[in-house]
């Protein structure tokens, strides 16, 4: 292929292909049994690992490699990735220098992955840029998930008082794009938590929270409790709210709609 002349097609269409494999995935984390979502990524990991490592060939290469990485956020948040999709964003990020919505989401994603690893200056870094792009861009979704790295941020320092702020104002938005990141109903649980240790003196409850579930244990795939599992928090849990179907598409740099399979 290289000696036709046809390596980089042949690679360009690889990148949109795995892109949308990413896409499809993320649709189905968000519908009735997360287990398609987890065996389609694993099943297909290298192909995805490829597909963000290999040095893209041009800035539009690049962007699909960040959506991919961006549709990918619950390996990374949920399913005990953090690390890995940390360094695929930060290396992503370095070759998308141009202002586009989905640099803000990376960010974003990079920032609340920073922030449940306690990274506490990278993370607010990586939030006020994302806060920033998603202005310019008009992106209040991504705004609202903003918020809702900020009020993980919070719990992770015990000031209950600055992460009920945060958490209220993300539980309360009406999500356009549902398909990627936590929705309202893991605000309201991290919300929820937050009420519950902020007693009259405003002090955490010393209570451990389990860990992340790692992505290769079979089983159920935990609901909205499990993202704020993932959280390493010092405070009380509360019961899980029940994430109900979605039916959008979702939007990105590439084109047409994003349609799972099976999920009819």
């Amino acid at each position: 292929m290289r000696a036709a002349g046809e390596e980089a097609v042949a690679l360009r269409a690889f990148r949109m292909a795995c892109a949308a494999l990413a896409a499809e995935a993320q649709v189905a984390w968000q519908g009735p049994d997360r287990r398609i979502a987890v065996q389609l990524v694993e099943s297909e990991r290298h192909n995805l690992r490829a597909a963000l490592t290999r040095p893209p060939l041009d800035t539009a290469d690049a962007l699909t490699a960040l959506d991919t990485a961006v549709s990918l956020w619950f390996r990374w948040a949920v399913c005990g990735r953090r690390r890995e999709g940390r360094v695929h964003l930060g290396r992503l990020l370095r070759h998308c220098g141009d202002d586009t919505a989905v640099r803000a989401r990376a960010l974003w994603l990079a920032g609340w992955l920073a922030a449940q690893d306690r990274a506490h200056r990278t993370a607010e870094s990586l939030l006020d840029r994302a806060a920033h792009a998603a202005a310019r861009h008009a992106d209040a979704d991504t705004l609202a998930r903003v918020a809702h790295a900020r009020g993980v941020l919070a719990l992770c320092r015990a000031d209950t008082g600055t992460a009920v702020a945060w958490l209220r104002r993300a539980a309360e938005h009406a999500y356009q794009d549902t398909w990627y990141g936590p929705g309202p109903a893991y605000s309201q649980v991290l919300l929820a938590i937050a009420l519950a240790a902020s007693g009259a003196a405003g002090t955490p409850v010393p209570v451990p929270v389990p860990g992340p579930v790692p992505v290769s244990v079979p089983g159920p795939v935990p609901g909205p409790w499990g993202m704020a599992a993932a959280v390493p928090l010092n405070l009380t849990p509360a019961p899980a709210v029940p994430l109900a179907p979605q039916n959008e598409t979702r939007s990105g740099p590439l084109p047409g709609p994003r349609c799972g399979r099976g999920l009819s």
